[in-house]
């Protein structure tokens, strides 16, 4: 049997758009010989929908799509599909996170997730009811029966031996045990997180050896809000090794042949007697608001015709095509995406810039690249943990941008780390043309401020405005020497210069449609390093779940020889330093007073952020610390900013996620706490 997996990027809550993804898809693959197309988890509403399930007029749609996903699609194509199952009744929750399988010119529920993540950023408990069964499901394909075990994302996190929490409930690995099955398929939307690639497939692995069986596992891929899904889907054989890995943070359609399993207790044929097992029982189904009919036969000249077992590798992997023909060629400004709403702060530009010529956005890049079949070997290597990292954060915010309507983006250069990565995160993720930058000197900028941030601007081939603020702050010391009976000083002083920059930095944004991205690291945001409405300004915090030690490894990783194939791939120049050896070595300095270092106010990041990682994605309280040995006085110090710091971040601009614990919809602590 062919298996098609679809590695879809959704728009949350667009069901007809979605719906046009996997109508595709499903051309492409029946084109291609597939048998089955598998999409990802909630496929037809995107992952997270969050609050829009609870909106009774997008079930409605939900059914209207699913009806024409039917019609459309070729009947002798089975394709499963994540969908929210409505169950009869008022109570709350009142939905099944289901997969509906589509084919024949019907559609039917076939499987509901049994685990029902709600930690971190995850609150499914609080729209759907756990599923009480594990599901197989059987199809006649090229002259066999096949049964399938099917699950859905964390139905396949049940190994405490592996992951860090396992939810309390059903193994739904073990049920399927006794069940004879050929194939298991997992239909994910698995967000990114470092390590979690490798931890994915272990997860399969072991589930592949428990059920003598292939696991194929398919994941979403794109960014929604601060939550960036990398794909990488894969399936790994009975033995648990790896045989098929897609791309990581790429949109692709991936076929894989399966061959039947050999005779014996996990085989269709069981023991001596050659019979195969008996149909397990689909679950019994609630209808999708009414019952639509399902046609199980196929045309009796397809039926059973006898072909030989096809080879376990991979065919082939390419980019899926976007929304229309239109979209295909499109660079992210130019997609019809819904605009943002208006608000006087944050607006998506009304008119678009034209695009150098020698200088394609990425996405258009990946559009030539896919003129042709991508044929990469069956197995990949991973990529290494910095690029995974770089190229997640590159998706976050081209999505971001895409997905909200926005053309281009703006940030304040400073010279520093920070901005220098994230303006090169941002010239990948949209093309150098769209993103542009202020520079804002102040009597107590160095000269190195000014003159590093234009050598990374040239290097990145970004536009720029200097905007010098020194006559602002004397308009604002002498506005306020009245009522301060003098100038502002100290933190004063300097968060007013911070905040001049920020006005500024949002009126450009405003005037020019652009996102403003917000600069800051997790570092800062966590011992409240920052100043509101200033340098927290933005719609979107690139790099606000890294750590700053972890910004400085990712900018030496970007200026090695080792990221030159990654840079090209994102469209930035190969070869040569991006973030310079000046930026990557100056010591960090907000320069809001003469000779100011970061090392006057904080720790050495080098001990600073082990502490933070072990308090907040450990969750370690100051007495767990002190008993391991650290030294007492910094370990209260940390904590207390790190508590005294909340009510900024409650007020910050989402970030993209990438660590175990983000300060985001994960983060749930009290801001008046003891």
């Amino acid at each position: 049997m062919r298996l098609a997996l679809a590695q879809l990027n959704p728009l949350v809550g667009d069901l007809e758009g979605n719906g046009r993804l996997i109508e595709q898809a499903g051309l492409e693959a029946m084109a291609r010989g597939a048998d089955l197309l598998l999409t990802p988890e909630l496929s037809l509403w995107g992952y997270p929908p969050r609050d829009l399930l609870l909106r009774p007029a997008l079930l409605e749609r939900q059914q209207l799509e699913l009806t024409r996903l039917a019609a459309c699609l070729p009947s002798e194509l089975a394709v499963l599909v994540g969908v929210a199952e409505p169950t009869i009744g008022a109570g709350s929750p009142n939905l099944y996170n289901a997969l509906a399988l589509v084919e024949g010119g019907g559609w039917r529920v076939v499987a509901r997730k049994q685990l029902l993540p709600s930690y971190d950023v995850f609150d499914e408990r609080r729209y759907f009811l756990p599923g009480d069964q594990a599901a197989v499901l059987e199809l006649e394909r090229r002259g066999r029966r096949w049964r399938l075990g099917l699950s859905i994302c964390e139905d396949l996190w049940v190994e405490e031996a592996l992951q860090a929490q396992r939810l309390v409930g059903a193994d739904p690995i073990a049920e399927l045990e006794s069940q004879s099955i050929d194939l298991l398929l997992n239909l994910s939307a698995s967000p990114f997180g470092q390590g979690k690639l490798n931890l994915r497939q272990q997860l399969a692995a072991r589930a592949a050896v428990r059920l003598g069986c292939p696991v194929v596992y398919v994941n979403q891929v794109g960014g929604n809000d601060d939550l960036v899904f990398d794909g990488a889907s894969f399936v790994v054989d009975a033995a648990g090794r790896a045989v098929c890995q897609l791309a990581c943070s790429e949109e692709q359609l991936g076929l894989w042949d399966a061959e039947p399993t050999p005779p014996g207790p996990f085989g269709l044929v069981n023991g001596a007697g050659g019979e195969p097992p008996a149909a397990a029982a689909l679950l019994t189904q609630q209808p999708l608001l009414t019952e639509q009919p399902l046609l199980t036969q196929q045309p009796a000249a397809q039926q059973l015709l006898p072909q030989p077992p096809l080879p376990t590798e991979v065919l082939t992997t390419e980019p899926l095509p976007m929304p229309s023909a239109a979209m295909a060629a499109a660079s992210p400004a130019d997609q019809a995406f819904p605009a943002a709403p208006a608000s006087p702060d944050v607006q998506p530009a009304a008119k678009e810039q034209p695009a150098p010529q020698n200088q394609p956005a990425p996405e258009d890049q990946s559009a030539l690249r896919g003129q042709g079949f991508l044929q990469p070997p069956p197995l990949q290597k991973p990529p290494s943990a910095e690029e995974q990292l770089l190229r997640v954060l590159v998706l976050g915010v081209r999505d971001y941008a895409r997905k909200c309507g926005f053309r281009g983006a703006l940030l304040g250069l400073s010279g520093g780390i920070d901005s220098a990565l994230v303006a090169l995160i941002a010239s990948a993720a949209l093309g150098a043309q769209r993103v542009s930058a202020l520079l804002m000197p102040s009597p107590w900028s160095s000269p190195g401020s000014l003159s590093d941030a234009e050598a990374l601007a040239n290097r990145l081939g970004l536009t720029t405005d200097i905007v010098a603020i020194a006559q602002l702050m004397a308009a604002f010391d002498n506005a306020l020497s009245g009522p301060l009976a003098g100038p502002p000083q100290g933190l004063t002083a300097e968060n007013l210069q911070s905040r001049i920059r920020g006005t500024l930095l949002m009126a450009v944004a405003n005037q020019q449609g652009q996102l403003l991205l917000a600069t800051g690291n997790k570092s800062e945001l966590a011992v409240g390093y920052c100043t509101l409405y200033g340098d927290m300004n933005g719609g979107l915090a690139v790099i606000g779940d890294l750590y700053k030690t972890t910004v400085f490894g990712l900018c030496d990783w970007i200026d090695s020889p080792a990221a030159a194939p990654c840079r090209a791939a994102l469209g930035l120049p190969a070869s040569g330093e991006l973030i310079g050896a000046a930026i990557r070595h100056k010591p960090p300095s907000a320069e809001l007073r003469p000779d100011q270092c970061d090392s006057d106010s904080l720790p050495d990041y080098a001990v600073l952020d082990p502490l933070l990682k072990a308090y907040i994605e450990g969750l370690a309280s100051p007495e767990q610390l002190l008993a391991a040995g650290s030294e007492p006085e910094l370990t209260l110090r940390v904590h207390q900013l790190l508590r005294r710091a909340e009510f900024k971040r409650r007020q910050a601009a989402p970030a993209l996620k990438v660590s175990g614990r983000s300060f985001g919809a994960g983060w749930r602590m009290p801001i008046a706490a003891a």
